[in-house]
């Protein structure tokens, strides 16, 4: 967790989490007790600040991590900008094969998320989303084991 000041004087409020890989019901319940950790520590800094929340969350957008984001006010930017329909087809993020000659890239999952929420009639309205890191080098190497997400916001303050 950090607060930022905005140059404009404002504050924005940024959380990044990386919840356990576990597979299973064992790890859906380990993501789930993360992610409430995660959204009480939102409430308890809230002061009425634009949060953003990113990260390897380890489960995909109907687990029960997202699920408590969702719940507790973050929205979802990928989805928000594309639908669920361009979601689903290209939102996937993981996993990436990493090795020379992997040049061509399936990835089943989604996984890794950009959040915002809304706070005070301060707002952060996603207007671009996009899926990154797809770049290999000239073997077919991948910087990662996952495609990572960036989004761009407007933000009010």
């Amino acid at each position: 967790y950090e607060r930022i000041q905005h140059p404009n004087g404002g504050f924005i409020d940024m959380l990044d989490t990386h919840l356990d890989a576990t597979g299973g019901d064992s790890g859906n319940a380990t993501r789930a007790a993360e992610s409430k950790q995660t959204v009480d520590l939102a409430h308890r800094k809230d002061d009425c600040f634009v949060a953003f929340l990113t990260g390897d969350l380890n489960s995909g957008s109907t687990g029960p991590a997202v699920k408590n984001f969702q719940a507790a006010g973050f929205v979802d930017s990928y989805l928000t900008v594309h639908g669920p329909d361009y979601t689903a087809k290209n939102g996937n993020t993981s996993s990436v094969k990493l090795a020379d000659g992997a040049f061509d890239q399936n990835p089943k999952n989604r996984i890794d998320f950009i959040f915002a929420r809304n706070a005070g009639g301060r707002t952060a309205k996603p207007i671009s989303s996009e899926v990154v890191f797809k770049n290999h080098d000239a073997k077919g190497f991948y910087p990662s084991d996952h495609f990572g997400v960036i989004t761009t916001f407007e933000v009010k303050m």
